[in-house]
């Protein structure tokens, strides 16, 4: 393991400098601990950019890995070195108090959207998506403000 490693995911913590996914040893998971502290008061004026939200924003990161799938439906990347930075990860879990980092910088293929297989001729082509119900009534899942919003499905 790298020697400056240990420091490295320390100070990932506290200055979101992301050095240690550039030291991090080949194949690795970087579990950062300690995250509820986003959520006491002594750290509360770091909440909107506390080290959970910055782990939740780089989710988006893994989804905007999709774009060139849908040519003009995503919005434009406009951050590409955050999205370089972040390319050797390939997955974000969340557990109490606790999030995970899996990376592979050397992952040859990068995981990537699943298609369908083409409809089989005898079945009619129907997209069953826009089917049904085209919005609904959830409450948000935030634990410090309680927010209902109306989320509506495709082409709508």
């Amino acid at each position: 393991m790298n020697a400056n490693f240990s420091q490295d995911l320390a100070d990932l913590k506290s200055s979101y400098e992301h050095s240690a996914l550039a030291v991090a040893p080949k194949p690795c998971v970087i579990a950062i601990e300690d995250t509820c502290t986003s959520f006491t008061k002594e750290f509360s004026r770091h909440r909107d950019r506390s080290f959970l939200e910055y782990a939740k924003d780089a989710t988006d990161v893994l989804v905007s890995n999709a774009n060139h799938f849908f040519e003009g439906e995503f919005p434009p990347i406009d951050n590409q070195e955050v999205v370089d930075e972040l390319s050797p990860v390939y997955s974000i879990q969340f557990y109490s108090g606790t999030m995970a980092f899996k990376l592979n910088p050397s992952l040859a293929k990068r995981p990537e959207l699943i298609w369908n297989k083409p409809l089989h001729p005898e079945v009619a082509e129907h997209d069953f998506r826009y089917d049904g119900v085209s919005e609904a009534t959830v409450v948000w899942p935030t634990p410090n403000l309680k927010e209902v919003v109306t989320v509506r499905g495709g082409r709508g």
